[in-house]
């Protein structure tokens, strides 16, 4: 038993159609594609936000997808592949790259560099949530999903931070956050009443 036995298991279709949003671990694609050309399967990644996703998922317009948690799972089945905590990301020169962890009360006055909340609903409101309980109520910059923007907002000399993974970000320093960070946390989700042993068990391996 293992992966080279869902071969025999997986969906006869041989090709697999997989959502995945904006900033996705490079790392978490290329295990999955190694897994299942390990099981004799083709994968092809699409770009999409979570809620684009969950509705091209529920047309059948996907196989599965990578979404960002937290999301509404009626009709899915889902396995969590990735937690991580995320941290904060700012200029080189910002006053706060100079510190070895970054403090809650330290980010009092900073805006917070942030997506549009249609992309991922669940995920936008759950960290909003987390920094408004950590007592941090930033005013927030919108910017689409493109690193180049996001960049000029992060080194404009205005007191504005984003919040991310740790991660290479050239020309950007990170630092962790702490106590209690918000988490960014992954699933790959598909239909339910699809017979998809096969691709539960590549999700319970990517989750390990």
């Amino acid at each position: 038993r293992g992966i080279r036995a869902v071969a025999a298991a997986a969906s006869a279709a041989r090709v697999w159609a997989v959502g995945v949003p904006p900033g996705v671990p490079a790392e978490l694609p290329r295990r999955f594609r190694d897994l299942a050309r390990e099981a004799g399967v083709t994968l092809t990644f699409e770009d999409a936000g979570t809620a684009e996703q969950l509705a091209r998922l529920r047309r059948g317009e996907l196989d599965c997808c990578v979404l960002t948690l937290p999301f509404d799972p009626d009709g899915l089945e889902s396995v969590v592949v990735h937690d991580e905590p995320l941290g904060v990301l700012l200029s080189p020169g910002h006053p706060l790259a100079a510190r070895d962890t970054v403090g809650w009360t330290e980010l009092e006055g900073q805006d917070l560099l942030w997506f549009r909340r249609e992309v991922a609903p669940g995920y936008h409101d759950a960290v909003l949530a987390a920094c408004h309980a950590a007592g941090w109520r930033p005013a927030v910059r919108t910017v689409p999903a493109r690193r180049a923007l996001m960049v000029a907002e992060l080194i404009s000399g205005d007191p504005v931070v984003a919040l991310r993974p740790e991660g290479e970000e050239p020309g950007l320093t990170w630092r962790p956050l702490a106590p209690d960070p918000p988490r960014l946390r992954l699933a790959l989700a598909w239909p339910g009443d699809v017979a998809h042993s096969g691709l539960r068990a590549i999700a319970r391996t990517l989750g390990r």
